[in-house]
């Protein structure tokens, strides 16, 4: 974790401050890690804006979320719809700068449409093509995972076809991976 920290330039964080031992905002970041750790909070990126953190180098943030709108499907299906990809693509970017300190996560959701164990297994298979896809595009297979949540976790109702689709979605997650450490 320190040697990610090192390589992070002062001025990316807008201080000047420097010290014999570089940049402040990184001694002050190792230090929030270290007791973070020690605590057992993993999710304490959320504890502010994520892009104003040292830690994060970036957009990417550990519990950090992207909403990938405009990734559909064809119903009842995990095939992709052919605008799908553009969408993909324009994510690229930040998933392999991602994948370069986490893991991504990228997980499926459905609406409440259906029987629950369909549903599962139709998210499931939504996030591994998902998947399968940024692994063609050059994403390490270890550093990228599939998981369906089914209809768990909407974010409308499920009540109107407007909120019904909202939650017919893929997000993708950056956790934190423990073996950086040892990079």
């Amino acid at each position: 974790m320190v040697s990610v920290l090192q390589k992070l330039p002062c001025t990316k964080y807008k201080t000047k401050q420097k010290t014999k031992g570089g940049c402040m905002v990184k001694k002050v970041m190792i230090v929030l890690v270290a007791v973070c750790c020690l605590i057992g909070y993993t999710n304490y990126a959320r504890a502010g804006n994520c892009d104003s953190h040292a830690w994060t180098g970036g957009e990417n943030c550990q519990g950090d979320t992207i909403l990938l709108k405009g990734v559909t499907f064809d119903s009842g299906r995990s095939t992709l719809k052919p605008e799908s990809y553009g969408v993909l693509d324009s994510y690229l970017e930040k998933v392999q700068r991602g994948a370069k300190r986490y893991i991504i996560e990228v997980q499926g959701f459905t609406d409440n449409r259906g029987d629950p164990r369909k549903n599962m297994k139709l998210s499931q298979d939504r996030a591994d093509t998902v998947r399968n896809y940024y692994i063609q595009k050059g994403i390490k297979s270890k550093r990228i995972r599939a998981v369906g949540f089914g209809e768990d976790n909407p974010i409308a109702s499920n009540a109107s076809e407007s909120g019904r689709a909202m939650n017919r979605r893929i997000e993708i997650k950056f956790v934190f991976d423990h073996n950086i450490i040892d990079r």
